[in-house]
């Protein structure tokens, strides 16, 4: 009876895996995990269990390109973390080949090193994409990295497993998720005691990293691992799922423990109006806006405003149907429908410094070049970002995201300014190009965020994943001799 009905359940799956629609970064990844799993119970060899592990191999080789979740961190733990883990502990224990198995392992940690490291000073995961509750590392979590520790043997990560117990002691599990435990959970793990919270990890892991090299370009930056050190996460990648956020270079800052600049996405509805025309755009993030990207704004029906507000590539605004790795290749060789950015230049000494260039984010047809976002970050916590364009005529407006910030403002003057954000820190904001506050772009962009911002507070209230209201200061300038520029300098004060 119950042979039958795995049967059945494995049969249903791989019938959907076999066609086309379910997209690799989203459901057809913990369907191929779930489709190995059923399959290594019921077969020791034959087609099905080839099949099925041919579908589980693409969702290892999917993470394997990205290693952190291109959708946010609260689908991944919720939806797909425990089922590929418990598909990847499958082959460990049948498997033959042994260099996939150290395959296995090795992605284990790159990707157990990933929950780490997207943990801010504050305990908190920080959002990104179409976001949820469990960025607060409570039920949904420890079940995974238990997994993860098991599977790797780390230290490191059985260490931020019990950095979350405890956070969170019986909610680290989900009440109904406790007999779990014996299966997840390896009593017996070296680890070092969690009780000081992060500040474990001080002088043991490296406080930089980036996950995804070249695909995905998550990249954070950190002072140290304490509650009031200093943070950055770096949006820098490409394009691999409906729920990631058209988003290449957004970044967030913590100082000090405290939220600086902050995005302002809220996930409530797929197809939402705050969604399609702010959220998933670089309207809501610490990004840029140019004049001459030549974006689709209305890829779909589901689009009913063709807002031209100079935002980022709508790629995957809502749906996605990526069979493979190699079908994601072949599409992006074939059309850079989903590139966005490369990275031109990351180093990681006393100073770390990471160069972007954004420009397929914004214009297609593999142009290089035009748009470029700098980062430098000190071991103080001094962060600076330096946007240039080059286009002629163009108009660039880069905007921020400040809680700290009293109002929406604008800049323009090629004089530098400088604004207190809090006791402890100052940003200076310095425009180069010709005056652009008053034109055109910037007024229907104005009015954009006027329009957004009045159901921001409503829809973050009360959500795990969102720092809160915020003002927005934006430097606008047009290309003086075809290039703009401005720059932004977070200066902590003595």
């Amino acid at each position: 009876m119950i042979e039958e009905k795995l049967k059945n359940s494995l049969q249903q799956c791989l019938d959907v895996l076999d066609a086309s629609s379910a997209s690799l970064w989203h459901g057809r990844f913990s369907l191929g995990a779930e489709a190995f799993i059923v399959a290594a119970s019921l077969y020791d060899e034959g087609a099905l269990l080839e099949r099925a592990f041919y579908h589980f191999k693409q969702s290892v080789l999917a993470l394997a390109l990205t290693e952190g979740w291109p959708g946010g961190f609260n689908y991944w733990v919720q939806n797909r973390g425990l089922t590929f883990y418990l598909a990847v502990n499958t082959y460990l224990q049948s498997g033959d080949d042994k260099e996939f198995k150290a395959q296995l392992q090795q992605l284990a940690l790159r990707n157990g090193l990933w929950h780490i490291y997207m943990t801010r000073p504050d305990g908190r995961v920080q959002a990104s994409g179409d976001e949820g509750s469990r960025t607060d590392l409570k039920e949904e979590s420890k079940k995974v990295l238990d997994l993860i520790a098991r599977i790797t043997q780390d230290p490191a990560i059985a260490t931020f497993a019990d950095y979350i117990q405890h956070q969170h002691g019986r909610d680290s599990y989900y009440r109904t998720d406790h007999w779990l435990i014996p299966f997840t959970f390896d009593p017996g793990l070296d680890h070092l005691p969690a009780d000081k919270g992060l500040a474990v990890f001080d002088g043991w892991l490296p406080n930089q990293a980036i996950f995804g090299r070249h695909y995905l370009n998550q990249i954070i930056l950190r002072t140290g691992w304490k509650s009031d050190d200093s943070y950055v996460l770096i949006n820098g990648g490409q394009q691999f799922s409906h729920h990631q956020h058209a988003d290449a270079g957004h970044f967030t800052y913590m100082f000090e423990g405290e939220p600086v600049a902050v995005d302002g996405a809220v996930y409530d509805s797929i197809l939402s109006d705050f969604r399609l025309n702010y959220g998933i755009r670089s309207n809501a993030k610490n990004l840029l806006n140019v004049s001459f990207a030549d974006t689709d704004y209305q890829p779909s029906s589901q689009f009913k405003t063709n807002q031209q507000d100079g935002s980022q590539h709508l790629s995957m605004p809502h749906g996605s149907a990526i069979r493979s790795v190699e079908h994601w290749l072949q599409e992006t060789r074939r059309s850079n429908k989903y590139k966005r950015a490369e990275i031109q230049h990351y180093t990681t000494n006393e100073t770390a410094q990471v160069i972007l260039d954004l420009t397929p984010a914004y214009l297609s047809g593999g142009t290089t070049g035009n748009i470029i976002r700098e980062f430098t970050f000190s071991n103080n916590g001094r962060l600076q970002i330096t946007d240039s364009v080059k286009q002629t005529g163009g108009i660039l407006l880069s905007h921020l995201n400040l809680p700290g910030l009293e109002r929406n403002t604008c800049v323009d003057s090629d004089q530098a300014e400088q604004i207190p954000l809090s006791d402890n820190l100052r940003l200076t904001i310095n425009t180069q190009g010709i005056p652009a506050c008053d034109t055109s772009f910037a007024a229907q962009f104005f009015d954009i965020l006027e329009k957004q911002l009045s159901r921001q507070q409503e829809l973050a209230k009360g959500k795990a994943w969102s720092d809160g209201p915020f003002h927005v200061l934006t430097g606008a300038v047009q290309t003086n001799q075809g290039k703009a520029r401005v720059v932004y300098d977070f200066q902590p004060l003595e």
